[in-house]
């Protein structure tokens, strides 16, 4: 009998694990279709040394790329851009989008240091 009560806590457990799973996969499939920029966009953007330009103009400067050893021993990149123009929001979304679509693996951070 009690076999019986473990065995079916275990199935209770694994339904419920498998069932997070499924919805955390969801969001990330999620969000990553949230990153997709659109191609008129992509053309818009131009990368002169370390400034990245929109329309032509200076939008943000790549401050750092650096190589991260995960504990499941994975490399990652890890991509530091500071915004030029802290007013200009609409243009965050856009450049973490286009540096992503240029580096889908990379760790992509924006600040707005001066």
């Amino acid at each position: 009998m009690k076999s019986i009560k473990y065995f079916t806590i275990v199935i209770i457990l694994s339904i419920i694990t498998s069932c997070s799973t499924i919805k955390e996969n969801r969001e990330v499939k999620k969000n990553n279709a949230e990153m997709v920029l659109p191609q008129e966009e992509i053309d818009r953007f131009s990368i002169d040394g370390s400034t990245i330009l929109y329309d032509g103009l200076a939008v943000a400067v790549v401050q750092s790329t650096e190589w991260e050893y995960t504990p499941n021993e994975e490399m990652r990149m890890e991509i530091s851009l500071t915004q030029l123009n802290t007013q200009d929001s609409h243009i965050t979304k856009k450049l973490l989008k286009y540096v992503h679509y240029k580096h889908p693996s990379a760790k992509v951070e924006v600040n707005f240091d001066k």
